[in-house]
């Protein structure tokens, strides 16, 4: 297509006000909080992004993280995480700014917006249709989840590198001078999809119907082309169902032959969402055992089938009818449950794995407004894409916080696991136990096989001091998943609580012959150690934490009270000091600190600490008289 130097100016013009609307919709999510799923373990207590280390990135390359291998996606983060917080990245507590990381997902949205704009102004040479099939794209609601959790940042991010590969490939196809070049960006631009989420494995499908119904070459030259892109796919593909958890406990819940009608299932639910984005959730709980539970499946599958039938009656008279069908079909294809993946035990359906098959549903819109003369379809799709803008602003709030997020999961879908389970668990930090047992106790019921659900609820019996409650549910942890380093030092811990010392040991060694660096573990263990008086082991357990988690407030204390009780009082200052200066308002350290630098003679130093400890612990007679007979030996009473 050769279009005049003012014409292209001014669809760049048009593209980038659509992006900056797009940026501006989602502005007010740069306000918003970290969210109790899933953001607090990929970033807000990931180790390897809160040290910032070179090493850590290399990590983050060398293995997969929680199950899944993005390394591009976590670079980002990493970087992000760099710029927030500078040299206070490696500091003891730090807490990751959120705006910065919700403003990486706010411009990438609109830097997709940007992109789609101008491959569908290439495709259909249409400046006016092209920003009206991006501004669907940009305001559309079921774009909400991917653009305002952060943790969903792969999936903006993985179609960035979709659209810049479509853009590479057509100019590969147009030929000339340099086209290899291209061919080679568009590889390049697909691996690092891959590398950012797996679910960019199809996008060959899309380059493959841009090549033959745009480019108009034949379906052999096609095939020969898109040849060597099988080998990264297929690497993906592999890596993907080895690491994924839970995949195999989904593929042998559901016999084969369903699965194209759990497919075509989830197509119907995501054409629904399309035309009536109400009611939208994190977690639907359309699992394939429910919708089969439901008789869905037998009739479901009528809206793609006929959808299908229009898209090919369209295709006959339009050739991009075809391309848009590849897009959308895209976006979804490694996620409607053809292949078993981990989320399904949770929903089939998410919004966030429709991010790119909208770019489809755009180019839809756009072709078809490209060949309209009259005004009226015009009116028709600005009042469709006003209503989708202001469905979205009234939508946007719920990814506030998890104190909106979690109850809306719930309004939504009362029988979410992963609500009742983090809304639990959010009211069980906060110290509301009453509240949030009914929650926990819902969450074991809805999933009694789901770990989490009894961790937490022994957790909670534990602060809750009702110690049989916390062991059984302990038990049943390890019951469901025997052998885990997680479970065993749980009951370990809870075995502690009830000076069962000695048993709690055994579970502990346990746990860490299954992973010999686990710091929990490791700490539980000291503290066995210390009441079985066995001090060099104790001693043991917190230098290994020390050797890979320097700052452990814990590890300090609790290797400083070992080196205090075997006699060693002047090796214990350093430590209990550096557990002080850890966690100043840590009464335990304070008095022990206190306590022994009394014993050492020191007794005009030890009064502050005393002091601290007793106003920390106003109940405690014990740190009351052993301040009393500090501030004797110094000299010091107030």
């Amino acid at each position: 297509m050769t279009t005049p130097a003012h014409g292209r100016r001014a669809i760049w013009l048009l593209a980038g006000l659509t992006a900056l609307l797009a940026l501006l919709l989602y502005l007010p999510t740069l306000r918003y909080s970290f969210v109790g799923v899933d953001d607090q373990k990929h970033l807000a207590d990931n180790p390897l992004i809160l040290r910032g280390a070179a090493s850590d990135l290399a990590e983050l390359w060398a293995r997969p993280y929680f199950g899944h291998y993005v390394p591009v996606n976590y670079t980002v983060w990493f970087a992000v995480a760099r710029l927030a917080n500078g040299d206070r990245l490696n500091a003891f507590n730090t807490t990751l700014q959120p705006a910065w990381f919700h403003a990486a997902n706010v411009l990438c949205h609109a830097l997709n917006v940007l992109l789609l704009c101008l491959l569908l102004w290439r495709l259909t040479g249409h400046p006016g249709a092209a920003v009206a099939g991006a501004l669907l794209f940009a305001v559309h609601p079921l774009q909400v989840e991917s653009v305002a959790w952060i943790s969903s940042f792969r999936d903006p991010f993985s179609a960035t590198w979709a659209l810049l590969a479509c853009h590479a490939y057509l100019r590969f196809t147009a030929g000339g001078r340099g086209c290899w070049g291209w061919y080679a960006a568009a590889l390049a631009c697909f691996v690092l999809g891959l590398l950012t989420k797996p679910q960019a494995v199809a996008l060959p499908l899309v380059l493959a119907a841009l090549d033959h119904w745009v480019g108009g070459r034949p379906w052999p030259w096609v095939a020969v082309a898109l040849a060597p892109w099988l080998a990264p796919a297929l690497a993906v593909v592999l890596l993907t169902a080895h690491t994924q958890p839970g995949a195999e406990a989904v593929a042998a819940a559901l016999a084969p032959w369903y699965r194209p009608l759990i497919a075509l299932d989830a197509l119907a639910f995501y054409l629904g969402k399309l035309v009536w984005p109400a009611e939208l959730a994190l977690d639907y709980g359309r699992t394939p055992q429910h919708a089969l539970q439901q008789g869905w499946l037998y009739w479901t599958w009528l809206l793609p089938a006929t959808v299908a039938a229009g898209l090919a009656w369209w295709g006959r008279r339009q050739k991009l009818a075809p391309v848009a069908a590849a897009l959308a079909l895209t976006g979804v294809l490694p996620v409607l449950g053809l292949v078993p993946f981990a989320y399904q035990i949770h929903s089939t359906v998410a919004d966030r794995y429709a991010y790119l098959a909208l770019a489809g549903v755009a180019l839809a819109l756009a072709a078809a407004l490209a060949r309209v003369r009259r005004p009226w379809p015009w009116l028709a799709a600005g009042l469709v894409l006003a209503l989708f803008a202001a469905r979205t602003v009234q939508h946007l709030p719920v990814w506030r916080d998890s104190d909106h997020l979690l109850p809306h999961m719930l309004a939504v879908n009362p029988r979410s696991w992963l609500g009742n389970t983090d809304y639990g668990a959010l009211l069980e930090r906060r110290e509301r136990f009453a509240a949030a047992e009914p929650y926990l106790r819902r969450g074991a019921e809805l999933r009694p096989d789901q770990r989490l659900s009894w961790d937490l609820l022994a957790t909670l019996y534990q602060h809750w001091g009702r110690h049989q409650d916390a062991e059984r549910c302990a038990r049943e942890a390890l019951r469901v998943a025997p052998n885990t380093p997680d479970a065993l030092t749980l009951l370990g811990e809870v075995l502690g609580a009830q000076r069962r010392a000695t048993e709690a040991l055994e579970y502990y060694d346990r746990a860490l012959r299954l992973a010999p660096q686990f710091g929990r573990a490791h700490l539980g263990a000291a503290a066995a150690a210390l009441a079985l008086d066995r001090y060099p082991l104790a001693e043991y357990h917190c230098r290994q934490v020390l050797a890979r988690r320097p700052n452990s407030q814990l590890a300090w204390h609790r290797l400083g009270v070992a080196l205090y009780l075997e006699g060693r009082r002047a090796e214990a200052l350093g430590p209990l000091q550096r557990a002080v200066d850890l966690q100043p308002d840590a009464a335990d350290s304070r008095f022990m600190l206190g306590v022994t630098l009394l014993k050492e003679g020191r007794a005009h130093e030890a009064v502050p600490h005393l002091r601290e400890a007793a106003l920390l612990t106003p109940d405690d007679p014990v740190r009351a008289q052993a301040l009393t007979a500090a501030e004797l030996l110094a000299g010091d009473r107030r």
